[in-house]
């Protein structure tokens, strides 16, 4: 078969006898003989033809993309206006058998040469038009494959205070790059081993002022198999959403100080009283020297003043904790003390005077690496729209493993009326809310989707009509890796 790799030949218009001949130069020539009309990528026979129906046949060859067009012809003159009109070859109907075999055989190598170069120039397109698209898109990003090999890598990776060259960095080992920095590595093998994507923000320490990046690793498969050949990493600079959020989350922390100063303020009251009750009875008892039994009264008076005093201290320092700023550090989490914080802060707010509250958390849950005031701040919301739901209803918290064993939970579940279908995928944009005028802002769930999103973590959502709703903080649980210590954006 010739080197062309172009091995069918169309008889599609020749008959008699000739067409015998034509067939033995096919199969002397090491090609194939086909019966139908032209194609692409094939050579097309016809004849004997006059000059208008060869000339016709030439131009539909062509349009089909026929890589080579044939055309027999009795005379000389016919053949000349058949190679002006675009015939390869134009042949006399009596050419011995070799020489048709020969001109066909070299017809098909040139043509295939001419293919090769065509799909050449295809290639070369197709992959700069892919390189185009890679650098555009508005995020660092490379791709490499199971031994590590750096097989894509944008403009934005060049970019930067840790930014390389792509041509230094296309087909070395990553960790060659980058350095063999366990923690990286171990995410690798297991996007690798799982099939699941993960991300992670890092705070890059190489410039000023410190910028933020959500760093995710999709993986992807090559073919139809199921595993996973490459795995894609970008990064996006979230320093100006991320800033935005915290903004948002302050103005909705600030609505909530307000509302829980209301109920603390009238919490606090029964308390004071009692003390008031209790240091006015002590000032009457000592109008005269107290007896035994009086001062037995003025001491249980005392304690029930230090315990009242105590539990006004305590209401007010749960909503110190809350108001008080949060560090940028992240640390590992006591969900147990996180629900019980949440469960003091809301215990006083007016919303929940006719709802029960319950508490369940499961044993030795693992802890996961958060803003602790920003999950109070998550689940009150959560608790407090609860509380919305099913004024007069149950309401529960619970802190418990994800069930594919690799994150944590924080749900908080209501029995109320549930959430129209039409309003689930709405409920997480920022000013949407259903309450009236004056009652809510409509940043509530729009600032938990955003701290939740910061953490690496989710939001997810149930409801059934009637039977109320269930909203999961859902947290990736610890793993035995080293730390996040970030040089850069890796």
């Amino acid at each position: 078969m010739p080197e062309s790799g172009i091995h069918e030949v169309v008889i599609g218009a020749v008959g008699g006898a000739l067409r015998g001949r034509v067939r033995s130069a096919v199969r002397r020539a090491r090609l194939e003989a086909l019966d139908d009309g032209p194609s692409r990528g094939r050579i097309a026979v016809a004849g004997p033809c006059t000059p208008d129906r060869g000339a016709a046949f030439v131009a539909a060859a062509r349009a089909a993309g026929a890589a080579g067009v044939v055309a027999i012809a009795p005379r000389g003159d016919d053949r000349a206006a058949l190679l002006d009109a675009g015939a390869d070859e134009a042949v006399d109907p009596r050419i011995p058998v070799a020489e048709l075999a020969a001109r066909l055989a070299r017809l098909a190598r040139r043509a295939g040469s001419a293919g090769r170069a065509a799909d050449a120039e295809r290639l070369d397109e197709q992959r700069a038009l892919f390189q185009a698209v890679v650098d555009a898109i508005p995020v660092s990003l490379y791709a490499i494959d199971r031994d590590y090999r750096v097989v894509v890598w944008n403009r934005g990776r060049e970019a930067g205070p840790f930014g390389r060259p792509r041509g230094e960095v296309l087909g070395a080992n990553l960790f060659d790059i980058v350095g063999d920095e366990p923690r990286l590595r171990e995410e690798f093998e297991r996007v690798f081993r799982t099939g699941r994507p993960e991300a992670v923000e890092v705070e890059a320490r190489g410039g000023r002022p410190r910028r933020t990046y959500r760093v995710e690793k999709v993986p992807m498969r090559l073919g139809d198999g199921p595993e996973v050949t490459h795995v894609i990493t970008f990064a996006r600079d979230v320093t100006a959403q991320r800033a935005l959020e915290r903004s948002m989350a302050q103005a909705e922390k600030l609505a909530a100080i307000g509302r829980l100063a209301a109920g603390i303020a009238h919490e606090i009251n029964n308390p004071l009283a009692t003390i008031a009750s209790c240091a006015e009875a002590m000032r009457g008892s000592l109008a005269e020297p107290p007896d035994e039994a009086t001062r037995r009264e003025m001491i249980d008076d005392a304690g029930v003043i230090e315990e009242e005093a105590y539990r006004c201290k305590e209401i007010l320092q749960a909503l110190l904790d809350f108001a008080r700023p949060s560090t940028a550090e992240t640390a590992p989490c006591d969900l147990e003390r996180i629900v019980e914080r949440t469960a003091r802060l809301v215990r006083h707010n007016p919303k929940l005077r006719d709802v029960t509250l319950r508490c369940v958390v499961a044993p030795a849950l693992p802890q996961p690496t958060a803003h602790e005031n920003h999950l109070v701040e998550a689940l009150m919301a959560l608790v407090l729209n609860a509380a919305d739901a099913a004024p007069h209803g149950e309401v529960t918290i619970r802190a418990e493993r994800g069930e594919d064993g690799e994150t944590v939970v924080l749900a908080v579940e209501d029995d109320g009326p549930g959430i129209p279908v039409e309003l689930r995928e709405r409920i997480f944009d920022p000013f949407f809310t259903t309450k009236p005028p004056g009652h809510g802002t409509g940043l509530g769930l729009s600032v938990v989707y955003g701290l939740m999103e910061a953490l690496g973590g989710s939001v997810r959502v149930s409801s059934v009509p009637g039977a109320g709703s269930r909203f999961e903080l859902v947290l990736p649980a610890p793993v035995e890796i080293a730390e996040h210590e970030q040089a850069g954006v890796r």
